[in-house]
């Protein structure tokens, strides 16, 4: 989010003139002039010109009183209820009249707007509401809810002050107080997988608080009420003006209803939402990097070490690829049976294939590190070995919220959707791939498809799909839209000769070779994988033959990650 703060604390400075009025004193004449005994006094507060003050708000200038606003006075130190003044002359500067129980030294307190002391539960207290409330407007009470328009928050305008120790010079009190804003403003506007969100119809937002307890002596809220606010427009609108409690942790959930009955949800990581303070942002939901398939969250994208990267949440150098086709080295054509030649830097090379369980050394790919791989027999997900040299990489690697997918994983990813053999252009270059899409369709689930045909998936099956390139073949050309409601795997190939002088991936664009967590012996472990044959053949995705389970750690292949969160 993009924080503006256009206003700090607001300040209203007025001058306090209190003058005795003998008749409205029931004829006590002594008591009207003594200003050491407590009698109910006229009292006239003038707001002085050039200052902020309030009533109708203007986040980037100066706020104005209306004629009639009534504020609330109370006596801190000698309560006797709720006393009330009211606006004389509508502008920056304004008069207010009224009368007030005071006498010397008495703490007093102030706060817009006026509240019937009824609705105080505790001497002392307003109960205040973020979701409603009620002002003087022409000598009337109005109530309203907050509709999401800027005119409409000065129902909500909640202001206060308190003046300590009052003295009179003769009959007259002049101080100079300071009133405060005790709410803030937020001015939201929504994108979602990049898509800005227009006509907002019902803006409801969970998990702020709407109610709260105020104290008139420390202007501290308590018994917050988390129960969210529900807006209605009186018209679509694309940004929402909304006022709110301060919180040290402003952590909201928005649901987002649209004039074409669309609904958003999207949740919003915590801040420090300061006092009197107006933020102007965009609350946006990014497109997530992973897809959740029956519960599990298939990451869209292969892991990948870059050296001289640094993503968040990742140890340095580690990230996810950032298209879901990408994967380093890829050729203009896809059936070469060999890639082009590697850098030779090994270790310090952008690489995205790594050896079975190999944390300490897995992107290096020189001959000296072939055989560094994990010699567990075990599954190995989110494993470790003693000082991190061998274990679960994607989990390693991710600082622990991602996790290498067991056999069962592939398994259970194969027959909860549909595959379909495709192929997606990049640049001009074709990256072939296996897209698995969710879906709730018996005839489709748990098959994998081309034009023209499909089987069950994971069988040890071969078809003829056409060579790339002729008219004859039948792979499915994706489109980016295509590839984000899936889990694209790209044929990226392998890393297995070891050849120092003339490093090269073999079949990069051709064979899928992906790892899964699962060991079968102390040198061999669990592969998912399909091959696609110079010849227009394709040997399907399969992850449980015993060819998939004799699978040499050694090999270098490609991890595609499950999301699991912190």
């Amino acid at each position: 989010m993009n924080f503006k703060n256009v206003y700090a604390t607001l300040l209203c400075v007025v001058a306090i003139g209190l003058t005795s009025c003998s008749s409205e004193l029931n004829n006590d004449e002594t008591n009207a002039l003594n200003p050491n005994e407590n009698a109910e006094r006229e009292v006239s507060i003038t707001a002085s010109k050039g200052v902020a003050t309030r009533s109708i708000i203007n986040l980037n200038g100066k706020a104005q009183w209306e004629v009639g606003d009534k504020i609330l006075a109370y006596n801190l130190t000698n309560p006797q209820g709720f006393d009330q003044l009211y606006t004389k002359s509508a502008g920056v500067s304004s008069k207010f009249d009224g009368r007030l129980n005071c006498k010397i030294g008495d703490d007093l307190a102030f706060f817009f707007p006026y509240q019937d002391g009824s609705k105080s539960l505790t001497p002392g207290t307003l109960q205040l509401s973020m979701q409603e409330s009620t002002i003087q407007k022409d000598g009337a009470e109005v109530t309203k809810v907050q509709n999401g328009l800027l005119e409409n928050l000065n129902h909500f305008d909640y202001t206060w002050t308190t003046l300590s120790n009052i003295n009179f010079n003769g009959p007259i009190l002049e101080e100079d107080i300071q009133f405060t804003k005790k709410y803030s403003v937020i001015k939201v506007d929504f994108k979602y997988e990049g898509v800005v969100i227009k006509n907002i119809k019902k803006l409801t937002i969970k998990g702020i608080t709407t109610k709260a307890t105020f104290d008139l002596k420390t202007g501290e809220l308590t018994n917050r009420v988390n129960d969210g606010l529900t807006i209605v427009p009186p018209t679509p609108v694309n940004e929402v003006y909304v006022a709110v409690f301060p919180d040290d942790n402003f952590e909201a959930t928005y649901i987002i209803e649209t004039a074409d009955n669309k609904t958003y949800t999207i949740h919003d990581s915590g801040f420090k939402l300061d006092i009197a303070s107006y933020y102007a942002y965009t609350v946006e939901k990014l497109i997530d990097p992973w897809i959740d398939i029956d519960g599990v969250k298939w990451g869209k994208y292969n892991l990948q070490y870059e050296p001289g990267t640094k993503a968040d949440g990742w140890r340095d150098a580690y990230h996810l690829a950032k298209n879901p086709w990408d994967f380093f080295y890829t050729e203009s054509y896809p059936l070469y049976t060999m890639g082009q030649v590697l850098p030779r830097n090994f270790g310090n090379d952008k690489f995205d294939h790594f050896r079975w369980g190999d944390i300490a050394k897995a992107p290096h790919y020189g001959h000296s590190n072939y055989l560094h791989y994990w010699t567990s027999t075990q599954d190995i997900q989110k494993q470790a070995s003693t000082r991190d040299e061998f274990g679960d990489l994607a989990y390693s690697a991710s600082n622990k919220t991602w996790r290498m997918p067991s056999k069962h994983d592939f398994e259970h990813l194969m027959c909860s959707t549909v595959g379909y053999l495709g192929y997606y252009i990049d640049g001009g270059k074709p990256v072939v791939g296996v897209l698995y899409v969710p879906t709730n369709d018996r005839c489709l689930k748990g098959t994998t498809r081309w034009i023209g045909g499909s089987r069950r998936s994971n069988i040890n099956y071969t078809v003829n799909v056409g060579v790339y390139g002729t008219n004859c073949c039948r792979l499915y050309n994706f489109t980016k839209v295509q590839l984000e409601k899936g889990v694209f795997l790209p044929f990226a190939g392998s890393y297995q000769t070891y050849n120092d002088g003339n490093p090269r991936l073999d079949k990069p664009g051709s064979q899928a070779l992906y790892w899964t967590s699962t060991g079968s012996n102390w040198k061999q472990a669990t592969a998912f994988t399909s091959y696609y044959h110079n010849n227009g053949c394709l040997s399907l995705p399969v992850v449980s033959t015993h060819i998939n389970a004799t699978t040499p750690k050694s090999n270098m292949y490609s991890i595609r990650p499950i999301y699991i969160g912190k």
